[in-house]
């Protein structure tokens, strides 16, 4: 799998220190995602990885391919096994296993 664009909430900082994240994607995360990724961009939903761990993510899990949602291994069992069953999603046990899945 050759990885492209990275997008992601991003660090905000002041004279040095870390003060939190950007919400750029945050109060309408679905429709922003499709919006940005398959409506300006152009992408097929089968060109995107997506990686989430809450429930405001799932809504753009049912928009991709099964395979192509990624749920971090330091996520909720319960969230992991729900998006495994529901989606499809990739539920990797840790930095090894997520390795291997995205090398496909």
């Amino acid at each position: 799998m050759e990885i492209g664009d990275i997008v992601s909430n991003t660090l905000d900082s002041a004279d040095g220190r870390a003060i939190g994240f950007t919400a750029k994607y945050r109060d309408d995360k679905s429709g922003d995602f499709r919006r940005e990724f398959i409506e300006h961009r152009g992408w097929l939903p089968e060109e995107i990885m997506y990686a989430g761990d809450a429930e405001v993510d799932e809504p753009i899990a049912a928009i991709l391919p099964p395979g192509n949602f990624l749920v971090p291994f330091l996520a909720d069992e319960r969230f992991e096994a729900h998006m495994r069953k529901t989606y499809g999603a990739l539920t990797p046990e840790g930095p090894g296993d997520l390795t291997t899945l995205l090398r496909g």
